[in-house]
């Protein structure tokens, strides 16, 4: 029952399903796994998270610095996630 729950996505589509929906779920399964080994990465060699990582890439962009709102649009997450990552995270950064 467990390696069922563990099974990536392509595994649990059925063969009777369409092959573009298994192709995507491939896709989505690779897409996982490779963001899965970004984060272990940055957490082993950096000892930081993926969205910390996010946000110092963003902010190193634009040296002259983002509105918060920009920074939200540009990360794809709400202005709020983005307040307490930057207090949590980068507090000198984003003022």
């Amino acid at each position: 029952m467990s390696e069922i729950l563990n099974a990536d996505h392509e595994y649990r589509a059925h063969a009777a399903q369409h092959a573009s929906l298994r192709l995507w779920l491939r896709l989505l399964s690779c897409t996982t796994r490779v963001e899965d080994k970004i984060r272990q990465k940055l957490r082993e060699s950096f000892d930081i998270t993926l969205p910390r990582f996010d946000l110092m890439a963003q902010l190193e962009r634009q040296p002259d610095g983002l509105s918060m709102g920009e920074l939200s649009r540009r990360m794809m997450v709400t202005g709020g996630n983005i307040t307490a990552s930057s207090r949590q995270d980068v507090p000198t950064c984003v003022q």
